[in-house]
């Protein structure tokens, strides 16, 4: 029970089925679902036909333990029209009522797309003990608790499409509201159609170029990343996210809307992006019934991979090796003048924060292997460093990093 329900899109595939595995033992169940067939297209059963395995669905199953079959419900399609069984294996074998498909000789007919309510209650006991009864939309279609049910203790229930050969059937089928009880679940009754979800999910609060923090500029021309606040839909909860990025707010024109599943979060690469140009992600939320919500977008990031220009300022804080190789495995360090912890900010010379680390507190350095805030190696070229030690001191160097 709850929210969200269950939905089968039948074409010329296999079973689809979940599988409820932890029951506890009910020897004396009492099921009820609501059920809704559409556009469904099934084989027609014919008088006495002994394919007739072959041209069912079964929606729902009950079983024990071990996996042996209970009962199911089945659906046919004969003259006329749809149809629902229950075929179940008492202690004499085989049974099916009100009677198999295809003899002719009993009916629970079903309207297609409009929902149903389906009750049984199964009773396991043997020597004449047991029983079951059958209820469709609040009418008792079938009764008889005089028998020998000794199998029937429910641990496991399914629910889904599965059926014999499910190539013959198309359509979808809607199930929701199952409870499953050792008890009386009150008067059976017709379904009522459960509440469908007919408004769109939040858009996100914010979009936040970059992987963190919200940044203005990026040193890559080859791709982009973003990150985003989790949107909200009360009724069908969030299906996935939706992301596509633009030279202008809204635009996409650099990536078309492309799924995203649940992820609140994105890095796009193979992008052939120009150097000074700013770039803008727009990202919206699809919810469990299919709608989309507005779309936020994020207040861009510029590609800079432009020349450096070098600002007179004094080498005083040590940095070592400097220069720098950035395809070297030995890191940089950046040495502070004490061990009261210090911080320490990497910057091109157009003043854009390229990384930032932390001296802690009982050392007197830090490593940095030459990447940024995103995990990318930085261009050659010439940086600046600062260093602010615990007592707000603040000290500069350049670096330079080459190849």
């Amino acid at each position: 029970t709850g929210t969200y329900g269950y939905k089968c899109h039948i074409e010329a595939h296999n079973t689809i089925a979940t599988d409820k595995t932890n029951v506890s033992t009910l020897d004396d169940c009492f099921l009820q679902f609501d059920i809704k067939f559409v556009n469904m297209n099934m084989p027609l059963i014919t008088r006495s036909d002994p394919a007739f395995n072959s041209k069912v669905l079964c929606p729902v199953k009950l079983m024990t333990a071990d996996t042996s079959y209970i009962i199911a419900i089945l659906m046919g399609y004969v003259d006329t029209g749809l149809n629902m069984y229950i075929q179940y294996k008492d202690d004499t074998g085989w049974q099916c009522a009100p009677h198999w498909p295809g003899t002719y000789t009993g009916y629970m007919p079903i309207s297609t797309n409009t929902w149903h309510r389906v009750d049984f209650h199964l009773k396991n006991g043997g020597s004449n003990q047991g029983g079951l009864e059958v209820w469709l939309d609040g009418v008792n279609v079938y009764s008889n608790m005089k028998m020998s049910y000794s199998s029937a203790s429910v641990r496991i229930v399914e629910i889904g499409c599965r059926g014999m050969s499910l190539d013959n059937i198309s359509g979808e089928v809607y199930i929701d509201n199952v409870r499953l009880s050792d008890s009386y679940l009150g008067s059976p009754q017709a379904a009522a159609a459960p509440v469908v979800d007919t408004s769109s999910p939040s858009a996100p609060a914010a979009v936040r170029d970059g992987t963190g923090a919200d940044i203005s500029e990026t040193n890559s021309d080859t791709q982009l990343s973003a990150n985003w606040d989790s949107s909200a839909d009360a009724e069908s909860g969030i299906a996935k996210y939706w992301y596509a990025i633009g030279t202008a707010a809204g635009g996409a024109d650099i990536a078309a809307w492309t799924d995203n599943g649940t992820a609140a979060n994105v890095t796009k690469t193979g992008l052939a992006l120009a150097d000074g140009r700013k770039y803008y992600f727009s990202v919206k939320a699809e919810n469990g019934e299919g709608l989309k919500g507005a779309a936020a977008n994020s207040n861009g990031q510029t590609v800079n991979r432009g020349p450096f220009i070098e600002p007179p300022l004094p080498i005083t804080v040590p940095a070592y090796p400097n220069p720098y190789h950035l395809s070297g495995s030995t890191p940089m360090k950046f040495k502070a003048e004490n061990t009261a912890g210090a911080g320490v900010q990497v910057y091109t010379m157009s003043g854009r924060l390229v990384k930032q680390l932390t001296i802690p507190a009982g050392s007197d350095t830090v490593n940095w292997d030459g990447k940024n805030t995103d995990g990318e190696k930085v261009k050659p070229g010439i940086y600046i460093s600062k260093i602010t030690d615990a007592a707000g001191t603040v000290k500069t160097s350049k670096l330079a990093l080459t190849k």
